[in-house]
């Protein structure tokens, strides 16, 4: 059930605080856990996709709710509502690289390769575990507040 309460809507365990980007295919949303007072983002799949998409939505929350690396975002639930499905994630308080870049501009060598290494390292974990990314960018590279790739 949908209840909105203080102008936020809520969801299964969780209050959408508001919406953080849409695609063709879903909504992106930062949301916090009712009972645990944690801060998460929910990415939804939009009814209109094709059930492929469904499929392969669901796939990806299993294969990553067995992700454990410190530079790999963390799943925390799946579910369905109202003919959309949720994944939950890990939210991560900073920026990705790509806001960084625009409002900074060039970045230094050395810390290009810090990010690049870090990244590295979880594809490595990924790929160990026979799962390929398929859309790594600079906006899909989140980096903390405290530094954390």
């Amino acid at each position: 059930m949908i209840k909105n309460d203080n102008k936020n809507t809520e969801i299964k365990n969780y209050i959408i605080l508001g919406k953080l980007a849409k695609g063709g295919m879903g909504e992106v949303y930062k949301g916090v856990h009712k009972g645990l007072n944690k801060e998460v983002i929910l990415k939804k799949l939009m009814p209109k996709s094709p059930a492929t998409f469904f499929e392969r939505f669901k796939r990806e929350a299993q294969i990553m709710m067995e992700i454990s690396h410190p530079n790999v975002v963390h799943i925390f639930d799946y579910f369905q509502h109202e003919n959309s499905s949720y994944i939950v994630m890990e939210y991560v308080s900073g920026y990705n690289l790509s806001e960084i870049i625009k409002k900074y501009g060039q970045i230094p060598v050395y810390i290009a390769c810090y990010i690049a290494l870090e990244v590295a390292k979880g594809l490595e974990y990924a790929h160990h575990k026979e799962i390929i990314h398929r859309d790594i960018k600079p906006g899909n590279v989140l980096i903390s507040n405290s530094g954390e790739i």
